[in-house]
C-alpha cells in the first residue's frame, strides 16, 4: 500500500511502531497532506516493526527542509 520508491536519495524517518495498523494510518495521514510517505517493515525473523518514513529526497537540505516542516506541522 506504501512501497518504498526505488533508487537512492535521503529519507526522513517520521516514526517506528510495532502495530502495522498504526503505521497505516499514520502513513495515510501524510500521504492526504501531500508528503511521499512509505513504510518499510522488518526484515523475516526479526520483530515487527513499521517504519514510516517520507521521502527519497535528492539532496540533504531539501530532506532536512522537510524534516523541519513535518516537526513543526505534526510534531
Amino acid at each position: 500500500m506504501f512501497p518504498e520508491p526505488r533508487g537512492d536519495g535521503f529519507a526522513i524517518q517520521v516514526t517506528a511502531l510495532s502495530g502495522k495498523t498504526e503505521a497505516e494510518a499514520i502513513a495515510d495521514r501524510l500521504k492526504r497532506k501531500g508528503y511521499a510517505v512509505y513504510l518499510v517493515s522488518a526484515p523475516a525473523g526479526q520483530p515487527a516493526t513499521y517504519k514510516v518514513r517520507v521521502g527519497k529526497f535528492k539532496v540533504r537540505t531539501e530532506a532536512e527542509k522537510i524534516a523541519s516542516r513535518l516537526e513543526r506541522e505534526e510534531q
